[in-house]
């Protein structure tokens, strides 16, 4: 999470992860946030059939395309190349190699114990979760061994890296109140708009036909239903609705009139570079300031995250390095 998001974030409501983006996390190779699109070694073009030797480890294209494949699609969605796995390949073999090393384990109680959970939060029992692994191109036993992996990982990482650090109440407050501009929610409005486009050389004729329609609202009549029908924008289906914006991001004109018109009024016609509209004002929202104790926890949260993925990147550059990582890749 972006520290300057956290006004933002402490607002929103908890949600659960939909069940398709939970299998997606869960099948990552490495812990969540603990992503590196680095690699420390050579890249070598090379048709042997290997995707990539390291240490004692070598890994075939067949079974990268065979991590790769089944989530494909999600992949590319979050534009995450087969490279990009490939490297996650690696810094599981390494990361699970090192966890071995310090004789960590992953009992089968605690895998399935994990298993059972995820089941009871996707509402699934074994056969509805086995078929929901089948439609996805998974059997049950890839899964499992991405799992375990994952949870022997993320117990090695949790006790030896993330064990000796701390932040204090006393840097959350430093931190909040040196980047205090982050926290400030700028002054809003809610609005509607009414827009004419003008003709060529009929500039007039626009300005008139708002000019009417301002009139017809201050008459009385519907701003919403003027707006469907006279407003020449995509939007106008909607209303002319506009929603909530700040000062910056909208022509300048546009937003001047919309904070010095009051609520519930509508403003005179405005010229912007799409023609001319009309503004309805529906509410106005003052600057507002996150204060440090309802985004303290947020604040926490990322700077935590900030610091293992600093520590992570160090760690893990220098298991490549030793192991001599090569990257073969297909012209």
């Amino acid at each position: 999470m972006e520290l300057n998001n956290c006004f933002d974030d402490y607002k929103k409501k908890k949600f659960k992860l939909k069940y398709g983006r939970i299998i997606f996390l869960l099948l990552l190779v490495v812990s969540v946030v603990l992503v590196s699109k680095n690699y420390t070694g050579a890249v070598v073009y090379d048709n042997t059939g290997l995707a990539a030797s390291f240490g004692d480890h070598k890994i075939t294209l067949e079974e990268l395309n065979q991590k790769y494949d089944p989530l494909s699609d999600y992949y590319q969605a979050l534009n995450i190349t087969k490279e990009d796995v490939l490297n996650r390949m690696i810094e599981e073999f390494l990361l699970i190699d090192a966890a071995h090393a310090a004789k960590f384990v992953v009992t089968e109680d605690e895998l399935i114990k994990v298993l059972q959970t995820i089941k009871d939060e996707l509402a699934m029992n074994d056969s509805e979760f086995g078929n929901y692994l089948i439609e996805q191109g998974l059997k049950l036993e890839q899964f499992l061994v991405s799992l375990k992996n994952k949870l022997l990982i993320d117990s090695f990482l949790e006790k030896t890296l993330f064990s000796n650090f701390s932040i204090s109440e006393l840097d959350l407050k430093d931190y909040y109140d040196t980047n205090f501009k982050f926290f400030v929610q700028p002054e809003r409005v809610k609005a509607k708009h009414i827009l004419i486009v003008p003709e060529d050389g009929k500039e007039d004729e626009a300005l008139a036909r708002i000019t009417e329609l301002q009139e017809r609202v201050e008459a009385g009549e519907d701003f919403t239903e003027l707006a469907r029908k006279y407003s020449e924008e995509p939007n106008a289906v909607n209303g002319g609705e506009l929603g909530i914006f700040g000062r910056y991001g909208m022509d300048e004109n546009f937003t001047k009139v919309a904070f010095s018109t009051p609520v519930g009024q509508v403003s005179g016609p405005v010229l912007t570079k799409f023609g001319y509209h009309i503004i309805l004002v529906e509410d106005k929202f003052p600057e507002e300031v996150a204060r440090f104790d309802e985004i303290k926890e947020q604040l926490k949260s990322a700077i935590e995250g900030e610091k293992r993925n600093q520590i992570f990147l160090i760690y893990i550059t220098q298991l490549k390095a030793q192991s001599n990582v090569e990257i073969y890749l297909e012209e």
